[in-house]
């Protein structure tokens, strides 16, 4: 037995060095997957332990796109914000530049209590009307349509007791939801005010064409949220998305619907799933991830108007990337945003977005423009029209419809709106 001692020995150690490699190569497989999984944009190792997910994945249906150019490095942590703001560097123009740009002369006297100093909050276009909030004097909240070609103004709704929040301009009808969870409503041609109760608390509506989206959930104390929809013609409500957790952040163009679930095993940490479900066939597509750690942060990373939709992963980073989906063609396109001028020292991140169209506008540094047909920068010059003042003007959010930018700029105690063309040149 002592002669055979060395070799039991020296067989214990091959067994552990066989071990510890199995493990090691175990171990580089995983961080291998988790490289692949943090970048939508790789291909993934099909390993026989994955399960098919019953939604459709983009970035794993081949054939893959051309186009696409893979994620190279993984999104840098959020830095503190930069002081002084980067100076916007004018992109070159080609065929596509804004021009016209002229303010809007809002003069907000609304009745017998005029609002000396309007401030716009929230403020939306569908091309034709900016809707948005404004505070009285006395405190009241008032929700404001003004006409983009004429300037005339028209009072929606006011109050006294209650917050209301992102109001929404779709054709016939503007929406906005309060604090308490109601749902209100106003048809332009009726000129008819009506609240929706849903006997639960239902927050960030959206409307398309007659069909409304919004966050649903039972109760202010339910940790579960769902999405729902309601016909304004047909005069009934349905939902949308119903699985466990936490589903929240619709959009809504034409019959397509996006969202964000918190509960999606595959995102990121601090990152959420972005959906899109179509109200009709109810076929599910996850397109990618979305940075959620602040929510009300959220709605700015992502939109859609059929059948493009754009997105961000909200993350720093010294290669920002702006997503492209086409809901009818199936392509997927990622953008560099080379205009950015990130670095490591000082990343950035693209935010803001909005889309009609085929153009998407996003600041990234400053803001601009990208032409999805053309494959075209663009410079949006927001502070070419703004007087010289001593205060400090923040841009206070925009919207785009068609071939009109309509932009906010705020100061502490009022705004000032301003609207744009984008003309195309051969």
């Amino acid at each position: 037995m002592s002669k055979n001692k060395p070799m039991v020995a020296m067989t214990m150690l091959c067994s552990l060095f066989l071990v510890t490699s199995l493990v090691l190569t175990a171990c580089q497989s995983s961080l291998a997957l988790g490289r692949v999984e943090e970048s939508p944009l790789s291909t993934p190792t099909v390993w026989p332990e994955w399960l098919p997910l019953p939604a459709t994945d983009i970035w794993s249906v081949p054939p893959r796109p051309a186009t696409l150019i893979p994620a190279e490095s993984r999104p840098h942590p959020t830095p503190p914000p930069v002081s002084p703001l980067p100076t916007p560097t004018p992109l070159p123009e080609h065929g596509v530049r804004v021009s016209a740009i002229r303010e809007l002369s809002v003069r907000a006297e609304f009745g017998a209590q005029p609002i000396r100093q309007p401030h716009l909050i929230t403020p939306v276009t569908d091309g034709e009307s900016l809707v948005a909030i404004t505070e009285r004097d006395t405190g009241v909240l008032v929700v404001v349509m003004v006409d983009l070609a004429s300037g005339s103004e028209q009072v929606l709704f006011e109050t006294e007791s209650r917050d209301i929040y992102d109001p929404q301009v779709a054709g016939k009808h503007v929406v906005w939801w309060a604090s308490g969870g109601d749902l209100y409503v106003y048809n332009l041609e009726q000129k008819q005010l009506e609240t929706l109760k849903f006997g639960a608390v239902a927050r960030h509506a959206q409307i398309s064409e007659d069909v409304m989206v919004w966050e649903h959930t039972p109760s202010l104390l339910s940790a579960e949220q769902d999405i729902w929809g309601y016909d304004l013609e047909k005069r009934r409500g349905f939902p949308i998305v119903t699985l466990p957790g936490v589903q929240s952040g619709p959009l809504i163009s034409d019959r397509w619907v996006l969202y964000l679930d918190s509960t999606d095993t595959r995102a990121a940490e601090w990152d959420e799933a972005l959906y899109a479900i179509h109200l009709d066939t109810r076929e599910t597509i996850r397109l990618g991830q979305v940075y959620g750690r602040w929510p009300h942060e959220v709605s700015g990373f992502y939109v859609v108007d059929t059948p493009w939709i754009a997105w961000s992963t909200g993350h720093w980073s010294n290669k920002p990337e702006l997503y492209l989906y086409n809901l009818e063609t199936r392509q997927a396109l990622t953008v560099t945003i080379t205009p950015c001028d990130a670095s490591t020292a000082q990343p950035r991140r693209i935010e803001n977005l909005a889309i009609s169209g085929n153009i998407v506008i996003f600041t990234c540094g400053q803001p601009m423009g990208y032409d999805i047909e053309r494959r075209e920068f663009f410079s949006i010059p927001i502070y070419a029209a703004m007087p010289e003042a001593r205060e400090w003007w923040g841009f206070g959010g925009w919207s785009i419809a068609g071939d009109r930018i309509v932009w906010v700029l705020s100061s502490e105690q009022e705004s000032r709106v301003y609207t744009a063309r984008i003309d195309r040149h051969p």
